[in-house]
C-alpha cells in the first residue's frame, strides 16, 4: 500500500501570518525540540517613543521660555521680571499636564526635576502647591489639575492675616486729593490776577488744595510697616513734591525727614513683610572664618548658610547654566554655512573658552579640584619635587626634631628674603607683584623648607616612640606644630595623648 503525506489544510478565510510571525513560530517550535524554553519578549509600553503632542508642546514651551529667562538674567537685561513670570506661568501650565504614557511620565518627571532641583535647587515639596508636590501627585494617582485655593491651605497652620500698610491708604487719600485740585489749580492758573475769572477760580480751587494739603500733611506723618510700603513711597513721594510744590523748606526737609523715618523703621525683606526692628539682615555671600560657613541667596531668593564646598558648587552650577547658554547662542550665530566637522570644531571651541567642562568638574567634584590645585601650586616651581627628595626614613626621632627646627629656621630666613626691596621687580597696574630672579629663588627655598618641615611632621607623627623620651621629642613637636597652625590645640586626639602621657 503506497504511503501518502498529507499536509493541514489552511483555513483560507484566516489571516495570513507576518514573516515575523512565522519567524517567531518556527523559533518556539525549535526551543521545543531543543529542549530550550523561547526567550520572553516583553510588550511594549504603551505610548513609548515620544511624549503625546500636547506634553511635547508643553516642554518645548518651557524650555523656549527658560531660556529667554536666563538669557535675560545673564545679559542683565531690563524685561528681567517678566521672563521671570513667562517662565513661571509656562512651567505651571507643564506641571498640571495629563499623562497618558510611561514616556509621558518620563518626560515629564525630567522636566519638573532639572527645573526644581538642577536650576533652583528647591526639591523640598513645603506645601501642598510645591511643584515637586504637585508632580508626585500627578505622577501616583494621574491628578493633574490645579486645586482651589481653599484646597492649598489643608493641613497648613492658619497664618495670621497682616494688616494692610498704613502708607498705602494715604498715598492714595492724596492721589484722589491731588486729582480733584489739578484741573482747578490749571483754570486758577490761566485765568488773569485781577478778574472775575480769576476770583472764581480762586474760591472753587480753595476746598481742594485745602484737602490735597491735608492729605500731603498726613502722607508725611505716616510711617510704612513693611517694605512694600516703603517701596511705594519711595516711589512716590518724589513726584508728589514736584506736583505739590511745597510752600516752605519746612515742608521740604519734612519729606527727606520721613524718607530717613521710614528706611530706618523698616527691615528689608524680599516677601514684604514686617520684621522686628531689632533684627539684623543677613548679609549675603559672606564667609565665616570660625565655622567655614557661608550664608548666599539660592536661586529661588532663599538665604542659606552651608559649608563653602556647597556654595562653591551652587555658583558653579548657576555658572555652567550661563556658560552653556552663551555657547549656545554663539553657535546658533557662527554655524551657518559650516559642515559637520566645522560644526563640531566650532562646539569644542566654545566649550573650551567658556570653560564649560571646567565648571562641570567643579559642580561634582570640587574636592578633587582643589586638591590637583594645591598639589600644582606647592610644585609649580619644583619646589615640591625636590622636597620629595628628602630621605627622612633613615633618621631617629632625635634627629628629626632637630632638623625640623633647622628647616623652620630655613624658612623664616627666606621668608625675610623674599619681603626685601630686591626680590620684587616690579608692581604692576592691578597691584600684583612681579618677583624678580632674587625673589624667584627665595620663594623657591621657602617653600621647599616649608615642605620639608610638614614631611618631617608627618613622618615623626608615624613613628612609634621606643621609650619616654621618644613620646616626649614627638608629642612637643606635635604641640608646637598643632599651635603654630591653629593658634591652640584643637585636635581632641592630642588633647587625649597628652592626658595620658603627662597627666595634664
Amino acid at each position: 500500500m503506497p504511503l501518502s503525506l498529507k499536509l493541514p489544510r489552511r483555513n483560507p478565510d484566516a489571516p495570513r501570518p507576518t514573516f515575523r510571525e512565522r519567524y517567531a513560530a518556527l523559533k518556539g517550535s525549535a526551543a521545543k525540540v531543543i529542549g530550550k524554553p523561547a526567550r520572553f519578549t516583553p510588550p511594549k509600553p504603551t505610548g513609548a517613543g515620544t511624549p503625546s503632542k500636547a506634553l511635547a508642546a508643553a516642554l518645548a514651551a518651557h524650555e523656549m521660555a527658560y531660556g529667554y529667562a536666563l538669557y535675560t538674567e545673564a545679559y542683565g537685561l531690563p524685561d528681567v521680571a517678566e521672563r521671570r513670570q513667562a517662565e513661571e506661568e509656562a512651567f505651571r501650565a507643564l506641571l498640571h499636564m495629563p499623562l497618558h504614557s510611561d514616556t509621558d511620565r518620563a518626560a515629564y518627571a525630567a522636566a519638573v526635576i532639572s527645573r526644581q532641583m538642577h536650576s533652583l535647587g528647591d526639591a523640598s515639596a513645603t506645601e501642598r502647591d510645591h511643584p515637586m508636590a504637585v508632580a508626585f501627585r500627578n505622577l501616583s494617582f494621574g491628578e493633574h489639575a490645579r486645586e482651589p485655593e481653599e484646597m492649598r491651605h489643608v493641613g497648613r497652620p492658619v497664618e495670621p492675616k497682616t494688616a494692610a500698610d498704613p502708607i498705602l491708604a494715604a498715598i492714595e487719600e492724596h492721589q484722589a486729593a491731588f486729582a480733584a485740585w489739578a484741573p482747578l489749580l490749571d483754570i486758577w492758573n490761566d485765568a488773569i490776577m485781577g478778574t472775575p475769572e480769576y476770583d472764581a477760580a480762586e474760591v472753587a480751587a480753595e476746598g481742594p488744595r485745602e484737602r490735597e494739603r491735608a492729605a500731603f500733611n498726613a502722607l508725611l506723618s505716616t510711617r510704612p510697616t513693611t517694605a512694600v510700603g516703603l517701596r511705594a513711597l519711595a516711589a512716590y513721594l518724589p513726584e508728589a513734591m514736584r506736583q505739590s510744590s511745597p510752600d516752605t523748606d519746612a515742608e521740604a526737609l519734612a519729606v527727606l525727614d520721613a524718607f530717613r523715618d521710614a528706611a530706618l523703621s523698616v527691615p528689608q525683606t524680599d516677601d514684604g513683610r514686617s520684621k522686628s526692628a531689632k533684627a539684623t539682615p543677613a548679609r549675603v555671600d559672606t564667609y565665616d572664618h570660625e565655622t567655614g560657613l557661608v550664608t548666599y541667596a539660592d536661586a529661588a531668593g532663599a538665604i542659606s548658610t552651608r559649608p563653602a564646598a556647597e556654595w562653591i558648587a551652587f555658583m558653579a552650577m548657576r555658572l555652567h547654566h550661563i556658560a552653556r547658554s552663551e555657547r549656545t547662542r554663539r553657535f546658533n550665530a557662527e554655524c551657518k554655512g559650516l559642515d559637520g566637522a566645522a560644526c563640531a570644531e566650532l562646539e569644542a571651541r566654545l566649550t573650551r573658552d567658556l570653560r564649560i567642562d571646567a565648571l562641570h568638574a567643579l559642580m561634582f567634584r570640587s574636592d578633587q579640584i582643589f586638591a590637583e590645585a594645591q598639589s600644582e601650586r606647592n610644585g609649580h616651581t619644583g619646589a615640591g619635587t625636590s622636597a620629595e627628595k628628602v630621605d627622612l626614613k633613615p633618621l631617629t626621632v632625635l634627629q628629626l626634631v632637630n632638623l625640623h627646627e633647622a628647616y623652620q629656621a630655613a624658612r623664616h630666613l627666606w621668608e625675610g628674603v623674599v619681603a626685601r626691596p630686591y626680590s620684587v621687580a616690579f608692581r604692576d597696574p592691578r597691584g600684583c607683584v612681579h618677583a624678580s630672579p632674587v625673589g624667584h629663588l627665595a620663594d623657591f627655598e621657602e617653600t621647599r623648607a616649608a615642605l620639608v618641615g610638614e614631611r618631617i611632621i608627618s613622618e615623626i607623627t608615624n613613628r612609634s616612640p621606643q621609650n619616654e623620651r621618644e613620646r616626649d621629642y614627638i608629642l612637643s613637636l606635635r604641640i608646637r606644630h598643632e599651635i603654630d597652625c591653629e593658634d591652640r590645640i584643637r585636635d581632641a586626639d592630642m588633647m587625649r595623648e597628652i592626658s595620658q602621657a603627662w597627666g595634664a
